[in-house]
C-alpha cells in the first residue's frame, strides 16, 4: 500500500499511513474493507482517514473524473472501480461511503 502521509503512534513510532500490515494482522480484529464513491474534497479526506485506520482498508474508489480516481487510488494503494455499481457488487467490500 502506498504511503499517503505519516502518523505518530502513541508509543512514539512513526508510521507511513497505509503501512498497517503489522498492526492489522496483530490487532486480533477484523479489517473492514471500504469502497469509496465520490472523490471531491470530502472524499479525499475519507480516503486518508480510512488509510490511517488500523482496522480499515480502502479496497476501491470510483469517481466520474477518472484522473481524480486514479490519483487517489495511487496514493491510497487501492484499485479504481469502473463504476459505482462495480463497488456495490464487489463481495469483498464490507462498506461503501458515498460523497457528492
Amino acid at each position: 500500500m502506498a504511503a499517503v502521509g505519516t502518523e505518530v503512534r502513541s508509543d512514539g513510532q512513526q508510521l507511513a499511513v497505509g503501512d498497517r500490515t503489522e498492526e492489522k494482522s496483530g490487532s486480533g480484529g477484523r479489517v473492514i474493507r471500504f469502497g469509496l464513491a465520490g472523490l471531491g474534497r470530502i472524499g479525499a479526506v475519507h480516503a486518508r482517514n480510512i488509510a490511517a485506520h488500523a482496522k480499515a482498508e480502502l479496497a476501491a474508489v470510483f469517481d466520474p473524473d477518472a484522473a481524480r480516481a486514479s490519483c487517489i487510488a495511487e496514493k491510497a494503494g487501492c484499485s479504481v472501480a469502473v463504476s459505482f455499481e462495480a463497488i456495490l457488487s464487489d463481495g469483498s467490500i464490507d462498506a461503501v461511503i458515498v460523497t457528492c
